[in-house]
Parts: structure tokens; sequence; C-alpha cells
């Protein structure tokens, strides 16, 4: 499978889930640590600016837990490549992508 189709299925994973998860405003179960953590990587490794990256954590807050958050940021900044197929993963980089396109814009 070729690395657009991959990005496409967690693109639909995680517009399916954003579709049917409850909102259940994870943003106010996030640490300061955290959000910082996200922050630094939006910002620093990802290269976009501070309002993009506030943005895209509030949206990503209305369904994304804490939980899997803290995954996803540890993966981006572990040092290692990044890369998971968890779906669990697979679908919180897919609500992250969407909505820091959303923001950028």
């Amino acid at each position: 499978m070729t690395a657009f189709r991959l990005f496409a299925a967690a693109i639909m994973v995680g517009l399916t889930l954003t579709a049917t998860a409850p909102r259940a405003q994870a943003l106010d179960g996030y640490t300061g640590e955290l959000t910082g953590q996200f922050m630094d990587w939006c910002t620093g490794k990802a290269g976009n600016t501070e309002t993009a990256c506030t943005c895209t954590l509030k949206k990503v807050g209305e369904s994304v837990t804490p939980a899997a958050l803290t995954t996803f940021v540890a993966d981006k900044m572990g040092g290692g490549s990044g890369f998971s197929m968890s779906s669990a993963t697979v679908a919180t980089a897919a609500v992250v992508t969407q909505a820091l396109t959303a923001c950028v814009k």
C-alpha cells in the first residue's frame, strides 16, 4: 500500500472517529505539561505558528483524549521515526492533521 493510501486511510479513520465520537471536551483534561509538549512539537518540529498550534489544540481537544494525545506527542517527540500503525495513533494523527490543516488556512 502506498504512503498516500495509508495517509488517506488514516484521514478517513480520523474523520469517522471525529464524526461519531461524543464531544468529550478532552481539552479540559489536558495537563499543562501535555499542552506544552504539544505546542513544543507543533511549533518546533512541525514548524507551525503558535496561533495555528493553539487553534489546532482547541480543535483536537474536542475529541482526542488526554491519553491518546500523550501517546501521539511521545511518539513525535521521542526521537524515533514518529511512525506508528496502531489504529489509535493513526486516528489521532489524522485528527491532528485535519485540525492543523483547518487552522493554517
